[in-house]
């Protein structure tokens, strides 16, 4: 199977105030995987006044190589030529990390999410995985209308966040 539609263990999602936790809750310094590079644990969503926003855990901070947006969703996929996310939208947010796992050292999965995993906000409506290979892993948002993003990181515990305003 490829690495888009590969089954993986699904989480019942809990309500939570204002937004969906999509993944397992953050591993503790006691559970958490050995990683040599950052591995990306989960992905939980919320909406928020003028803005949706996504929150991947991950064991350490990567490096964000690189951000882009598209209308049509294509994207090169290697030497595989062009593909595109399994949910569709009206635009798509990729966001690349350097340093970035979604296994741990010993090859188990790390990254608790469904890929793709629908989501039904405003803005966000959707993520999954679309490359991971030799510390370099890339995600997909599907989104609806939206006016711009922002990504920051947050520490203790360690997070990435993307804000997508309506």
């Amino acid at each position: 199977m490829s690495r888009f539609t590969r089954p993986r263990a699904l989480f019942a999602g809990a309500v939570l105030v204002g937004g969906v936790l999509l993944g397992a809750a953050p591993a503790d310094a006691a559970t958490a995987p050995v990683c040599g590079s950052a591995c990306f644990l989960d992905a939980r969503t919320g909406a928020h006044t003028g803005y949706d926003r996504i929150v991947f855990d991950v064991t350490k901070l990567p490096t964000l190589k690189s951000s882009t947006t598209s209308t049509t969703g294509a994207y090169d996929y290697t030497d595989n030529g062009t593909r595109y996310p399994t949910i569709t939208g009206s635009n798509y947010l990729f966001l690349n990390f350097t340093g970035a796992s979604e296994y741990a050292d010993n090859g188990a999965l790390t990254y608790t999410t469904p890929t793709p995993e629908s989501i039904s906000l405003p803005s966000l409506k959707g993520v999954q995985v679309v490359y991971g290979f030799e510390g370099d892993l890339s995600f997909a948002l599907t989104l609806g209308s939206y006016s711009s993003y922002q990504i920051s990181t947050l520490t203790a515990p360690n997070r990435v966040v993307i804000d997508v305003y309506h």
